[in-house]
């Protein structure tokens, strides 16, 4: 084992073009032999009977004439050659000898290392992306999915069968996208990371924002808007049309006359979806919330995070604001009420470059208010929009539809939310008229800490469309 690693060593030393070590072991071995042969050649052993044998066999493979004593000269030529070429190295031979080695040793450590820990591996067949420091499979995609009530390897129905909604191609990267998303948000969280560095951004930065707004409704509303041309509409289009088919039958053009018709429904759709934007102005007094969240969709920058807890006010928000990027919005599922403002305290945490603004009314306020303290502690700016109208709307719309006139439980007595806020440490103030949100915002978003806004609503303006009196009204008609 030494010898191999002496012959290794060696080789280096050939290869980097250093001097050969002088070899000691062969100097002693040559002048061990030496002394054994003049040993010898002195005092010769008696041979025994058997021995004449050997040495003819030893005589025949001299052949050439030589002797003991030529034997020994040589091997003595020999010895002094090996002295004379093992030349002792120099100071600065020995430096370059060593630095070489340990250089070449290190150089063979990092190769060994990177190939086997570090070197590009291929993913498995079954992996579908893979991000900085992990991957999803095909397997945790179609769990995903069926948590969704989606089925990714449904086929279209056939006839007498119900049909499966089914993934599109641009709906499965997005689902995957979020999925690689929602993993590098429990990892940062799980570090506990709260530097207001910029490590999730970056962590984030693979994640794919090219669809826009526009193809992503377009696409989700594709087969609804497909599905809903009847075969009269296809059969009259024909009809006014006959002349640019020339020779083609109905049945030829069926689908094309589909498609037209389902791009003009599109056309349509988003006519609509632009009319729904406008609202009605209030008539009632005190703020209305169609001009504030007008205002807002024309001031909010695009990344701006827009949260809302669960009530009638979040209407307002839902069907006036624009949200134009992916990741701006934070809401609950299910009417979950206290959502917005933990939501708000978390979203500045995680984005403190980006405008964060709460959407929120009094009893939905009431429910986590005290989160306030934390945005304080935290010295997070964000603002805080609450819509008071001293009831639980969303209950009270209710009442008014099944037993009209007859409230219960769902009137509030509430404190003076902006002292509330003051009493934090916060920016407060009392919004009563909807000419004075703009200025009253613009001072809420530059106070440099949290800043919450109480905008006084009238109660009956309880939906976009509709007032208490209405609904009470057509409940008692019905």
């Amino acid at each position: 084992m030494a010898e191999g690693w002496k012959q290794i060593l060696e080789d280096l030393r050939g290869a980097l073009g250093l001097p050969a070590r002088p070899r000691r072991d062969v100097d002693a071995r040559v002048e061990s032999e030496q002394a054994s042969d003049e040993t010898l050649a002195a005092a010769p052993p008696a041979l025994t009977t058997a021995e004449p044998a050997a040495i003819e066999t030893l005589d025949a493979l001299h052949d050439d004439g030589a002797r003991p004593a030529d034997f020994a000269t040589a091997e003595t030529d020999f010895q002094e050659e090996a002295r004379t070429e093992a030349k002792p190295l120099t100071p600065r031979q020995k430096a370059f000898s060593y630095t070489g080695l340990a250089v070449t040793l290190l150089a063979a450590l990092g190769i060994g290392w990177y190939v086997y820990f570090g070197g590009p591996q291929p993913p498995a067949p079954n992996v579908v992306a893979t991000f900085d420091g992990g991957q999803i499979t095909v397997e945790q995609v179609h769990e995903h999915m069926t948590r969704l009530g989606l089925d990714p390897l449904a086929h279209p129905a056939q006839e007498e069968q119900e049909a499966v909604p089914v993934l599109a191609y641009e709906s499965y990267r997005i689902t995957v996208e979020h999925m690689i998303l929602d993993e590098l948000v429990r990892r940062w969280a799980a570090r506990q990371q709260m530097d207001r560095d910029a490590k999730l951004t970056d962590a984030m930065r693979h994640v794919s924002e090219s669809v826009t707004l526009e193809e992503w409704i377009a696409e989700i509303h594709q087969d609804e808007l497909t599905a809903a041309v009847r075969e009269s509409d296809i059969q009259a289009y024909y009809e006014t049309n006959r002349e640019s088919f020339g020779s083609a039958t109905l049945t030829e053009v069926r689908n094309t006359i589909r498609e037209t018709l389902a791009h003009q429904n599109q056309e349509q759709f988003f006519a609509d979806y632009v009319a729904n934007l406008r609202h009605e102005p209030w008539q009632g007094g005190l703020v209305d919330l169609g001009e504030v969240t007008a205002h807002l969709r024309e001031r909010l920058p695009e990344d701006a995070i827009v949260t809302n807890g669960a009530g009638n006010f979040s209407v307002w928000v839902h069907r006036f604001y624009q949200f134009r990027r992916y990741r701006t919005q934070l809401g609950p599922t299910s009417g979950a009420m206290g959502y917005g403002v933990p939501a708000a305290v978390a979203a500045k945490l995680v984005h403190p470059e980006r405008l964060v603004v709460c959407f929120t009314g009094d009893g939905d306020f009431l429910m986590t208010g005290q989160e306030l303290a934390t945005a304080v502690q935290y010295e997070l700016p964000l603002v805080i929009l609450l819509a008071n109208n001293g009831m639980y709307a969303t209950i009270r719309m209710h009442q008014e539809r099944r037993y009209p006139g007859r409230v219960v439980g769902t009137d509030l007595q509430n404190p003076d939310f902006a002292a509330y806020a003051r009493a934090f440490g916060a920016h407060g103030e009392v919004v009563e008229r909807t000419e004075d949100f703009p200025e009253a915002f613009e001072r809420a978003r530059q106070a440099g800490r949290p800043a919450l806004l109480e905008l006084r609503v009238d109660p009956e303006q309880i939906t976009p469309r509709a007032t208490i009196a209405a609904i009470r009204d057509a409940a008692r008609r019905s």
